[in-house]
């Protein structure tokens, strides 16, 4: 017991209501040796709808608050509001003025404008809600003793990416894997699978069919095929692989996608209104003597080819990967100058990431990236740091 408790303990042993006094220091205590271990708000503090952006609402201080990852200097927080009757435009929206309530009963805070809302559920004709905001950092005060918290702030951030593209990324424990359960990677500060939940997926559209190496989409009534052919040396060993393309059984296109290895010269055949995209892999395979071992090692760069010319070559790309349809526009992932980057209906974004692994025979690099209708999900690297990245239209 400190000196201040044990000083307001002796003056409750001289006040006519002990037993109430008691209760209240033995309390006061009680907080101190258990600190909650919710964030809460230094206010009073303004909640916008974007860093810098339109305020939606504003909170008072001493709120409790949940943080969900940063921006900068901008921290995007989570408020659980409580409401007697419903103030709702619409499902997910709450009108502007509506006095916003917690669990107890409390007034937390006012909305400036119409907010959007994540969810809500209605219970004992109480409306609850989630709200989603940012407000900038020094209107947090961070408990010291909720880890959990502080690694949320420092292991998921928010990407905004061109074309109107967003996304997360969130920081992994280590590489992920294809042999141990679950989905294959491990965050730190959240699971995986609470991860995977937040972004529903579309499966992929059913214009592109796989048979071995044969690939088939369709431009209007004309059906696209893609073959990988052998090229046999003198000793009729397939050394090598040529691509064709046959429109309506007629030869249109071919590429030398390289030496025979166990990676799959074609990678993709999609349309996109009148055009057409073939994705090949250039692999060149090279033998390393190492003591008394010979291995052979192979190297492998991406190229997207439209209409018969090559993205690479157009944009100065090393190399092009992950071409897909995104949300009916093209999209696919480069390098450039070393770095990764994307493309998106035609805008490109430099990313962070060292690299994108792709392209290979075995592990969690056969599925990465990983395209949908909707979003991209991938492993990247920043250095020897790992992480989990979905990006979409949302």
């Amino acid at each position: 017991m400190t000196r201040k408790y044990f000083a307001e303990f002796k003056l409750c042993n001289k006040s006519l209501m002990f037993a109430a006094c008691l209760v209240a220091s033995l309390f006061v205590m009680l907080l101190i040796v258990n600190p909650s271990s919710a964030e809460i708000i230094d206010g009073p503090a303004n909640v916008r709808v974007s860093p810098k952006g339109m305020v939606i609402l504003f909170l008072n201080n001493g709120v409790p608050v949940k943080i969900i990852s940063t921006q900068g200097d901008w921290y995007l927080i989570q408020i659980k509001i409580v409401l007697d009757k419903d103030p709702f435009l619409a499902e997910h929206k709450i009108r502007k003025d509506v006095i916003l309530y917690d669990e107890r009963g409390l007034e937390i805070g006012k909305t400036l404008n119409n907010v959007d809302i994540e969810r809500r559920s209605q219970n004992d004709n109480k409306y609850i809600a989630f709200i989603e905001g940012y407000t900038f950092k020094t209107n947090i005060i961070i408990d010291s003793a909720n880890p959990d918290a502080k690694s949320k702030i420092q292991t998921r951030s928010i990407l905004k990416l061109a074309g109107g593209l967003s996304g997360e990324e969130y920081l992994l424990k280590g590489e992920p894997c294809t042999d141990c359960d679950g989905p294959g990677f491990s965050p730190v500060g959240f699971s995986a699978e609470e991860i995977l939940k937040k972004y529903p997926h579309k499966e992929p559209k059913k214009n592109i069919v796989k048979r071995d190496t044969d690939f088939s989409s369709f431009i209007g009534q004309d059906r696209l095929a893609a073959k990988a052919d052998c090229m046999y040396d003198d000793d009729e060993n397939c050394s090598k692989f040529i691509v064709k393309l046959n429109r309506n059984n007629t030869e249109i296109f071919s590429i030398l996608a390289g030496d025979n290895s166990p990676i799959d010269p074609i990678r993709a055949l999609w349309t996109y209104r009148n055009h057409w995209f073939l994705e090949v892999a250039r692999t060149i395979n090279r033998e390393v003597i190492e003591g008394n071992a010979h291995h052979v090692y192979t190297d492998v760069k991406g190229e997207l080819i439209q209409d018969g010319d090559s993205i690479n070559k157009r944009y100065g790309y090393q190399e092009t990967f992950g071409s897909q349809l995104l949300n009916d526009n093209p999209f696919y992932f480069f390098m450039k100058n070393g770095r990764v980057g994307i493309s998106f209906d035609g805008q490109e974004t430099i990313l962070d990431y060292n690299d994108v692994s792709h392209y290979r025979c075995c592990s969690y690099s056969v599925f990465n990236p990983k395209g949908f209708r909707n979003m991209v999900s991938f492993y990247g690297k920043k250095g020897d740091k790992w992480y989990y990245v979905a990006i979409g239209v949302f």
